[in-house]
């Protein structure tokens, strides 16, 4: 039988299903995962053979034995169950009692109100305007750093959340004791964009001023290439690596309380020498 006219593998079959379904690759991972335990826990059997009574074997194995959590034990239904109805396209019927993993009861650790202010009276700067926003407005803290200007409407208000915790967006409440900080923490950044910007303007503009002195002693041709130019048309023949150079600015809408890695450094234009037998590049 030829390799391509061979039907595909259960986990492979398992895999494509997921992904047609636009699970997240974690996802994918631990399901494949407790799909292989549950075929080895039943001798390497196909799932196809087998049904409720070992799907309840393996789920009391896992409380028992190996005294899972319950979201553990519940991961791993979960999955079996998406291998009977979506993959195998068979029903799995009546699994019937199971033992379930005990789930521990623990009292939940809550603040109280003036516990919470007692907290935020301990910060100070963009972090005290971060906690204010996540005790306020419920955001986590990867939702808080990426905030951006775009996502704040002080007129309604309101926050726009984008690909939150399971790429989802979602809007929330703007504190209005939140705005006064907010506003003077936008103004600082976008006086810090500014200023950046200004100063990778003018090491742009430095670079090419002194470009064609050192293109010169490299390239005799590029120079008198330069002079004619200069002298007749004005207009300048292109630099080599000169992309790299005037490249745009990446950044868009600064953020407001995440960090300045996204604001890109242009290229350092250095000057490499040719090597040994190596020619100069043509340009039009």
């Amino acid at each position: 039988m030829d390799a391509h006219s061979r039907p595909p593998k259960l986990m492979d079959r398992v895999k494509a299903i997921m992904r047609v379904k636009r699970y997240s690759p974690r996802t994918v991972k631990t399901y494949c995962y407790w799909i292989r335990y549950f075929i080895r826990f039943n001798g390497v059997r196909h799932p196809a053979s087998m049904g409720g009574p070992e799907v309840k074997a393996f789920l009391e194995h896992l409380a028992v034995d190996r005294r899972v959590a319950s979201a553990t034990q519940n991961q791993a239904l979960n999955a079996v169950v998406f291998l009977y109805r979506h993959v195998l396209d068979q029903p799995l019927g009546d699994i019937g009692d199971f033992a379930h993993a005990r789930q521990p009861r623990r009292l939940p650790v809550v603040l109280s109100h003036e516990q919470a202010t007692s907290v935020l009276n301990q910060l100070s700067g963009s972090m005290h305007l971060m906690a204010s926003l996540m005790y306020g407005s419920g955001l986590r803290v990867l939702e808080t750093c990426r905030l951006r200007v775009r996502d704040i409407d002080f007129d309604r208000q309101v926050l726009t959340i984008r690909a939150g915790k399971g790429d989802k967006g979602r809007t929330t409440l703007l504190p209005a004791t939140c705005i006064p900080a907010l506003q003077h923490q936008i103004s600082t950044a976008k006086r810090i964009s500014g200023r950046y910007r200004s100063c990778w303007a003018t090491r742009v503009s430095k670079r090419r001023r002194s470009t064609p002195t050192c293109w010169a002693k490299a390239l005799p041709a590029y120079a008198a290439r330069w002079a004619e130019a200069r002298g007749h048309s004005g207009t300048l023949p292109p630099l080599p690596g000169h992309a790299a150079m005037t490249r745009c600015h990446p950044c868009g809408s600064p953020c407001v309380l995440g960090h300045s890695s996204h604001l890109q450094r242009p290229l350092p234009y250095r000057n490499q020498p040719l090597h040994r037998g190596q020619r100069p590049r043509k340009h039009e």
